[in-house]
């Protein structure tokens, strides 16, 4: 019940806040951003062999990315 409780907080939270919306005049004068972001995870691969049985490994996994905001609604990114 708990569990329930928080994720449906969560969710009403999530959509409040991400439904922003920018004025015309807010637009017009509009500077690109920039955007980048770190990563770091991990991958679990199946086709590992470990003391001659196949077995699943997890190994670390890193990556990134850039976007430019030349609008507030659009975006191009790597």
């Amino acid at each position: 019940m708990k569990n329930t409780i928080l994720y449906l907080l969560t969710a009403s939270l999530s959509i409040v806040y991400s439904q922003e919306l920018f004025s015309q005049e807010e637009s017009e004068g509009y500077k690109g951003e920039h955007l980048v972001s770190v990563v770091i995870g991990h991958s679990h691969l199946d086709a590992a062999i470990l003391y001659g049985e196949k077995q699943w490994l997890a190994v670390p996994a890193f990556g990134f990315g850039y976007s430019y905001f030349f609008h507030p609604k659009w975006a191009v990114g790597i």
